[in-house]
């Protein structure tokens, strides 16, 4: 399938793949992202099979720190090539957050999940989902708890 949706799984792709997938995952920061070293994960055994310089995660080819702008560009033309809407790295980081939030997790845990100060911060800047997953609530509330 040249050039189909396949070609962003080729092995190449992986060190591109690899730390996209992590922030989707863990909504961290692009550059708490990739200032990531293998101390702070507990996946030192995986560690063997990364190539790294200086301990860090998600390196370049040669084990070298990767530059936040590279991961950034890189990101920005594989959205263009796969024609998926306009998105960029640090909307994983809102897709995270707006996902825990929706899934009944805590404000002050996503707050935490986060890093921000407070959870006054993430109140304000994930409004719209807080207001989403309550409206969710309602309707779901009543049918759940329905006697049958």
């Amino acid at each position: 399938m040249p050039g189909g949706s396949r070609s962003c799984c080729r092995p190449s792709r992986s060190k591109w793949r690899a730390p996209i997938t992590f922030d989707l995952l863990s909504g961290l920061r692009r550059a708490e992202l990739l200032g990531l070293r293998w101390q702070d994960t507990r996946w030192e055994q995986l560690r063997d099979a990364w190539e790294d310089q200086d301990g860090r995660v998600f390196t370049t080819d040669t084990g070298a720190p990767m530059f936040p702008d590279s991961l950034t560009q890189w990101f920005s033309g594989f959205i263009a090539r796969s024609a998926m809407p306009k998105v960029t790295v640090h909307s994983l980081r809102h897709t995270y957050a707006s996902l825990m939030i929706a899934d009944g997790v805590p404000l002050v845990v996503v707050s935490r999940q986060l890093g921000h100060a407070q959870a006054s911060t993430t109140a304000n800047v994930y409004a719209h989902a807080i207001a989403s997953a309550r409206l969710r609530q309602c309707w779901i509330w009543p049918v759940r708890n329905k006697k049958i």
